[in-house]
């Protein structure tokens, strides 16, 4: 099994696998992004192609290439490494699956035979015909009913959980899927979906996750919609409708259309246009965004027409700016509600909004010219307010004048008051991402807090020549921290003599365990400019100075030592080592100023 493991490592580059899922930017000697398992806006998520890992100093998830592929598929050892090993053109020997793995294989199978229970009764049972003839009176033919397996699950309020039952299932795993809640202590339970048309969620693999339910009847404190809570294979802030139809149309079309509902996902995709997928009615997320950037970098937004389906559009793009992904806005005609009923019209409608989707900033003073008036002056300072920092955003100098310009047209003033406002906004946007881009180690007072690991950083990354004209004037006195000094002990004998750079995994062989996992982050962590080309001679100075630092910080502990040393001889009355303290004492006193 281990040999299996390394083997599929070996042949796995962690950047070009992590590339493929999001950007990643040259950073000194690794590579950066922005991180792909939580929310931020400065990058804090950084890959080593040395030590094939990679680390997030936001969050802190750090591993290797396995450990990337688990949690960005959200599958376990077993599954990530068969995707790995297929990604390598490696044939696999049986894995042996986990028993969390086992409980969530569980729930996909739970979850698929609700899909084939709730597909049956709508196509082939008399309790579905009033759910069949309501989707066919939408418009669906029978094959995109069977291609999306859409069901309906009966009025009853334990049919599914006895057939589920029945199938030898625990009922504890039934309610961890979400299909059931138990009631009475546990004991009893009822199905969380009943009377409604069953649109089934799957992952990217094809495996059925969860459930979005529509009622057929409005019914009073009924909602229009219910959906399978958070469950251990189901997250609806990362799921995306139809993702294990449209990725490879997505593919293949370099450009993701994203809507907001099941039906407005589904006409379009019955009709041909098959690189589509819908949010599923919420706000789209970045880990939505980052289901997509497997597949493209572009993204075609088509939210509904009214006012809420322009604000999603907005929040849409600016999640999407983070990721560094190119957009375009699809404006729908106006008389109609969304997607879904414009391809009910005519399919070509639809197929003609995408082929003219807007650059976002056209979208942006669309929006802005619709929401407020242009003739008054309370309208045209919101519409400067709303449209000022977008264009200030945009990096071209002759797009960002073409905006200016069409903005002072627009509310009718001098562009040079535009240009005043666009300045005063860049400036302080300029000194907020000063502070929020400000990295732990180029903060003076962390330097100071932290002077053993930022010292052995500078070490590790500096040319090889540079570190050994350093690393010789430095004693293993000076490092009080056990995990640091193993480092440095190894790195000093590692570096004697050595005239090629130092090659991290030979190093890290030699350390502890836990001073392995300092070196990783030590590595990991950036220093900023220090570490790119033309910066030699900062971190040069840089390497001197901290040098001095670490000296003086050592040179103190020990006068704290000997001020204790001296104490105890004046207890003792030892005037002759009093005296031969004091002068040590002073000797490091001078050597301070």
């Amino acid at each position: 099994m281990e040999n299996q493991v390394q083997e599929v490592k070996s042949r796995i580059d962690i950047v070009e696998l992590i590339r493929s899922y999001i950007p990643l930017q040259k950073g000194g000697k690794n590579f950066k992004a922005l991180c792909p398992f939580h929310n931020e806006h400065t990058p804090s998520f950084m890959v080593s192609s040395q030590l094939q890992s990679f680390k997030c100093f936001g969050c802190n998830k750090s591993g290797d290439a396995i450990t990337f592929i688990e949690e960005i598929e959200g599958v376990e050892f077993p599954e990530a490494l068969r995707m790995l090993a297929e990604r390598a053109g490696i044939k696999l020997k049986e894995v042996k699956e986990a028993p969390e793995q086992s409980r969530k294989q569980k729930l996909f199978e739970i979850n698929h035979l609700a899909e084939e229970y709730f597909n049956f009764l709508l196509t082939k049972h008399k309790f579905g015909k009033v759910a069949l003839d309501y989707l066919k009176n939408r418009g669906l033919k029978e094959e995109t009913i069977k291609v999306f397996g859409i069901g309906y699950s009966p009025n009853s309020w334990d049919s599914l959980g006895n057939f589920l039952l029945k199938k030898g299932y625990f009922l504890e795993d039934i309610v961890a899927s979400g299909l059931a809640i138990t009631k009475e202590g546990g004991r009893h339970f009822y199905d969380r979906f009943r009377g409604r048309v069953m649109f089934p969620y799957r992952d990217s693999q094809g495996r059925t996750i969860g459930f979005s339910a529509r009622i057929l009847e409005a019914e009073k404190d009924q909602p229009k919609y219910i959906n399978t809570p958070q469950t251990p294979i189901y997250d609806k802030g990362s799921s995306l409708y139809g993702i294990d139809l449209g990725k490879t149309e997505i593919k293949k079309a370099d450009e993701a259309i994203v809507v907001e509902g099941q039906m407005d996902m589904i006409s379009p995709f019955q009709a041909g246009v098959k690189n589509i997928v819908a949010a599923g009615g919420t706000s789209l997320t970045q880990n939505q965004l980052r289901v997509l950037l497997r597949y493209s970098k572009n993204l075609a937004l088509c939210f509904d027409t009214d006012f809420a389906g322009d604000s999603a559009s907005q929040r849409g793009i600016e999640v999407a700016e983070e990721l560094e992904m190119n957009i375009r806005v699809v404006t729908l005609p106006k008389e109609f509600k969304d997607a879904d009923e414009v391809v009910k019209k005519d399919p070509e409608i639809f197929k003609k909004a995408i082929e003219e989707a807007k650059p976002i900033n056209d979208f942006y003073f669309d929006s802005a010219l619709s929401r407020y008036n242009q003739k008054t002056a309370l309208g045209k300072k919101q519409i400067g307010e709303f449209l000022i920092p977008k264009i200030g955003k945009i990096k071209n100098e002759i797009e960002k004048n073409h905006y200016i310009k069409w903005l002072a047209d627009e509310i009718e003033t001098d562009e040079e008051i535009i240009y005043k406002e666009l300045t005063g906004k860049l400036e302080k946007r300029d000194a907020r991402e000063k502070i929020s881009q400000s990295n732990p180690f180029l903060d003076s007072s962390y330097k100071k807090a932290n002077l053993e690991e930022y010292m052995i950083s500078l070490l590790l990354k500096a040319p090889l020549e540079e570190t050994q004209r350093v690393i010789y004037k430095i004693g293993q006195n000076d490092f009080s921290e056990t995990s640091i000094l193993n480092i440095f002990t190894e790195l000093k004998g590692y570096v004697e003599g050595r005239s090629r750079k130092i090659e991290m995994e030979i190093l890290r062989k030699k350390l502890t365990e836990e001073a392995q996992k300092k070196l990783d982050d030590l590595w990991m962590s950036s220093l900023g400019d220090l570490e790119e080309d033309g910066f030699e001679d900062d971190l040069k100075k840089e390497l001197d100075n901290s040098f001095n630092l670490l000296k003086q910080k050592t040179q103190k502990r020990e006068m704290t030592e000997i001020s204790r040393k001296i104490k105890e001889a004046e207890k003792e009355g030892n005037e002759e080592k009093l005296k031969e303290l004091q002068k040590e004492f002073n000797s490091l006193s001078e050597k301070l100023k």
